[in-house]
C-alpha cells in the first residue's frame, strides 16, 4: 500500500513539474512577440504615420519636438514636427498601394511618384474624421523611420483610396521604401 501511494505521489509530482515547465516554456515562447509588438518606438515600422508639423515652434518647446530636414523643389530645409504620430494606420489595415509617375506641372521632363492608398473600409472612417478635423493642418508623412513627404487635407475623401505625391522621385528609392510591403504594392 505504502509502495502504491509512493507511486503515485512520483507519478503526480513528475506531472506537475511537466506540467509547470510546459506552461513556464510556453510563457517564453510568446514572450518575444509580446516584446516587439508593444507600443513602443519599434511600432512605427509597421505603419503608415502622420506627424503633425509645427509651424512655430517656440524655444521653450524645442525640446519636444523633432527637427527633420527636408528638400523640395532642389532647395533644403529644416522643419519640425511633434515627437509622436498625431494618425498612424497599421499595414494590416492596408488593401494596396498603387504607385504611378506623373509629369509635374510647370516643368517639362519633371516628375513625381503618385501613390493612391486603398486602405480597410473601418480604417477609412477614422481616417475621414482624423482628415476632417485637421483640415488645411500640415503633417510630415513617413512609412517607419522612412519619409514619403508632406500632406495637407482638403475636402473629404470618396471611397476607401486616397493620394499623395511622394517626396522621392528616384525609382530605387521608392522601392526600397516600399520593399517591405511589396506584395501590396501595384506599379503603373
Amino acid at each position: 500500500m505504502i509502495d502504491v501511494i509512493k507511486t503515485s505521489l512520483i507519478t503526480a509530482n513528475f506531472i506537475a513539474k511537466g506540467l509547470i515547465l510546459a506552461i513556464t516554456g510556453l510563457f517564453l515562447a510568446t514572450m518575444p512577440g509580446k516584446l516587439v509588438s508593444s507600443s513602443g518606438p519599434n511600432q512605427s515600422s509597421n505603419t503608415f504615420n502622420f506627424f503633425r508639423i509645427v509651424e512655430n515652434p517656440s524655444s521653450e518647446k524645442s525640446d519636444q519636438l523633432q527637427s527633420v530636414k527636408i528638400s523640395e523643389r532642389g532647395r533644403s530645409f529644416v522643419i519640425f514636427t511633434e515627437l509622436s504620430p498625431s494618425f498612424s494606420i497599421p499595414v494590416s489595415e492596408i488593401i494596396s498601394i498603387t504607385i504611378e509617375r506623373e509629369e509635374t506641372r510647370g516643368s517639362k521632363g519633371d516628375y513625381a511618384y503618385k501613390a493612391t492608398f486603398s486602405i480597410s473600409k473601418t480604417q477609412k472612417e477614422k481616417f475621414n474624421d482624423f482628415a476632417s478635423v485637421n483640415g488645411q493642418r500640415r503633417f510630415d508623412f513617413r512609412f517607419g523611420d522612412k519619409r514619403l513627404g508632406t500632406v495637407q487635407f482638403v475636402g473629404r475623401f470618396a471611397g476607401n483610396e486616397f493620394a499623395t505625391f511622394l517626396e522621392p522621385t528616384d525609382s530605387a528609392t521608392v522601392k526600397e521604401i516600399f520593399s517591405p510591403i511589396k506584395n501590396k504594392v501595384n506599379w503603373k
